[in-house]
């Protein structure tokens, strides 16, 4: 892959020469995404989405050059690298293709593609322009995960059972700041996108089974609004997963079982059987994990190390959403 000259340093040090950013999308996890580029240094140069006033005021709160006059102008403008998409999911496909194809490296929240066909075919496109495909499964950035996941590797363990929870009341499509929102999530291509990658990296063998059970459709919701999801590697590690949007009790919580200890982590909490190992504000914890996201993806266009969630690597979990999307009779 060709990529611009090295600019040296770590994710929280700032670049050489500033890499150049639209932002596609204003709502909340768009205000954290542009934080989060202008510390690391990045150059804010314009804003695109459907309503010229939202895009004029998130432009004007956060100091982008540019509020422009429709996506394409700010994908096309002078001096963009990066396009970073923060847009409705069933949008995100279209608008990755479209930024690939002008030559823009990209960023985008997930999911990357509501099919697991569009995200090959995505990848595949990146591959073919020599751009970089970053996805936001900002779960891998997350120091609870991270703090577990080191403390596995260094005691040599072997993960046998992950059960992993996501709950979580979406009803009323209001979004996790609490604002009601224009479009509504899919469960399994969002949320449950996190969940099972994060899984996925636990257990590490590639996955060899996978069953699934979905609950009704909610009243104006993109799919079921309830999954109970079983996964087994080649390596008899397995998995068990509950999603939920109609839950009045929210959970977000992983039980990680090995051959010789057991880790929990609950929201911005990690403990063993014997000691909490990590704990630390929720807020912060996001803040800091969208950070390290988004610096670690302008350091690696600046030559720095590969960006840890390009979207090739979110293939598996791709795959492992088709097929619950197939044996729950969604395709």
């Amino acid at each position: 892959m060709t990529r611009s000259p090295v600019a040296r340093g770590g994710s929280g040090s700032r670049l050489a020469a500033p890499v150049g950013v639209a932002m596609l999308g204003y709502g909340a996890i768009a205000d954290l995404h542009a934080s989060a580029l202008r510390q690391a240094g990045a150059r804010l140069i314009g804003v695109g989405g459907p309503s010229a006033s939202e895009v004029e005021r998130f432009a004007a709160r956060h100091g982008f050059e540019q509020a422009a006059e429709s996506v394409e102008a700010a994908v096309d403008a002078d001096g963009v690298e990066l396009v970073v998409i923060a847009s409705p999911s069933q949008v995100h496909a279209a608008q990755a293709r479209h930024a690939l194809e002008q030559g823009r490296h990209v960023l985008v929240e997930i999911p990357l593609a509501l099919s697991l066909r569009d995200g090959e075919d995505l990848v595949a496109l990146a591959d073919r322009a020599q751009r970089i495909l970053g996805v936001c499964h900002t779960l891998r950035f997350w120091e609870p995960y991270q703090v577990v996941r080191s403390a596995i590797a260094e005691s040599g363990a072997t993960p046998t059972h992950v059960v992993a929870r996501r709950l979580t009341r979406r009803v009323d499509n209001v979004g996790w700041t609490g604002r009601t929102r224009t479009w509504m999530d899919d469960l399994l291509w969002h949320h449950g996108g996190h969940v099972i990658d994060l899984c996925l990296a636990f257990l590490r063998a590639p996955v060899a089974e996978v069953s699934a059970a979905a609950g009704s459709h909610q009243r104006g919701a993109a799919g079921p609004a309830d999954y109970a999801i079983s996964l087994r590697t080649i390596d008899g590690g397995i998995a068990s997963i509950a999603l939920s949007y109609n839950a009045l009790i929210s959970a977000s919580d992983y039980v990680v079982i090995t051959d010789n200890e057991t880790f929990a982590i609950e929201g911005a909490r990690a403990r063993s059987s014997r000691a909490t190992i990590f704990e630390g504000e929720r807020r912060a914890v996001e803040r800091r994990a969208v950070e390290n996201q988004d610096a670690a993806m302008l350091h690696a266009l600046r030559g720095g190390p590969d960006y840890p969630a390009e979207a090739r690597s979110i293939l598996p979990t791709l795959r492992v959403q088709d097929v619950v999307a197939r044996s729950t009779g969604r395709e």
